[in-house]
């Protein structure tokens, strides 16, 4: 009996030791860099486009709190380099818009600028040439639009639009390609809501992840671009708006939010689980965030509860993450199919 009770002890105290262990290394961690580490943005910026060419990132246009408040120019980071440069070019006055590079050109649609109107052009950034021309006038007039490239088009969803005063008053559920050879517009389908949200398009499939209709969202959607069918994933219990967003593979990437700017999330496309990601990304919204061979870069934004851009930009290596997530699982979130507003 005396040994009996011995072992028991023994079991309680390693065995749990041993299982607290065991829970703690599948936590899913990654880390960052230093605010300090990289280059930092020439100036602080929040509400910014962005993009990358697989070498280089672009951030395009954007605001701040100090003259001239919204910017004109694009920034271009040197991966390999860790340098920015501000290119010379002259673009609409704007923030909150949205952009993607195509075959040696960066498509830039919608924005708010300076007099709250909405940016009625499609302009293209030549990388080679560093020209600025016009691919027509948008068919809605929007600001906070998401974006994604599929199968040689851009498709344009989403996003908030202005009818009189000062105010934003309606919003979009469209979903809508441009075709940036023949500078052709066709909408593809309705959301079901019509609110500012960002996605991604991976393998045939558009997947949005909750946004704003002056309600922060909970909802995934899939909508299938082969099939035109939606498919209602179901709700997070974390509010997901104003945040960035890059897929990488199979995997789909959110980091920063209005109420935690400290989020970072992946999201697995073939199982359609969700995961947090526990970080020490320094707190930011309206940032923006890409990702370059297995490393992901967050920069700018704006410091959750300050009248503060950041300038900062902070990278962490994914790889190791993701063949962690398909492996343990841990940190998963459940969807729910109850409806959150």
């Amino acid at each position: 009996m005396k040994y009996f009770i011995t072992m028991l002890v023994f079991m309680l105290l390693f065995g749990c030791s041993s299982a607290d262990n065991l829970v703690e290394d599948q936590k899913l961690a990654i880390s960052f860099t230093k605010l300090n580490e990289l280059s930092p943005m020439p100036e602080g910026r929040f509400g910014i486009a962005y993009t990358t060419d697989g070498n280089n990132i672009f951030s395009i246009n954007g605001s701040s709190f100090i003259y001239p408040l919204f910017f004109t120019d694009i920034q271009k980071y040197d991966v390999e380099k860790n340098e920015w440069k501000n290119l010379p070019v002259e673009l609409l006055r704007k923030r909150y818009s949205s952009a993607q590079y195509y075959k040696g050109k960066i498509y830039i649609f919608g924005g708010s600028t300076i007099s709250r109107t909405h940016n009625p052009y499609v302009e293209v950034y030549d990388v080679a040439t560093g020209k600025v021309s016009k691919a027509g006038r948008m068919p809605l007039l929007l600001s906070h639009c998401g974006s994604a490239v599929w199968n040689g088009k851009i498709y344009i969803f989403g996003g908030s639009v202005r009818i009189g005063g000062y105010n934003y008053s309606a919003y979009s559920d469209m979903v809508m390609s441009f075709d940036p050879e023949t500078y052709e517009w066709e909408e593809v389908t309705r959301m079901r809501l019509g609110k500012e949200v960002f996605g991604e398009i991976v393998d045939e499939k558009l997947f949005l992840f909750g946004g704003y209709d002056r309600h922060i969202s909970y909802y995934i959607d899939i909508y299938n671009l082969r099939t035109d069918k939606w498919t209602k994933l179901g709700t997070v219990d974390i509010r997901i708006s104003a945040n960035a967003i890059a897929k990488h593979g199979k995997f789909i990437w959110l980091a920063g939010s209005y109420y935690n700017g400290k989020m970072v999330a992946a999201f697995d496309t073939k199982s359609n689980k969700f995961y947090l990601v526990e970080s020490n990304l320094s707190p930011r919204r309206h940032a923006g965030m890409e990702i370059v061979e297995g490393k992901m870069f967050v920069f700018g934004g704006l410091k959750s509860g300050h009248r503060e851009a950041v300038k900062s930009i902070q990278v962490a290596d994914i790889s190791k993450i993701e063949r962690q997530i398909v492996t343990s699982g841990a940190n998963e979130i459940i969807l729910s199919r109850v409806d959150i507003r």
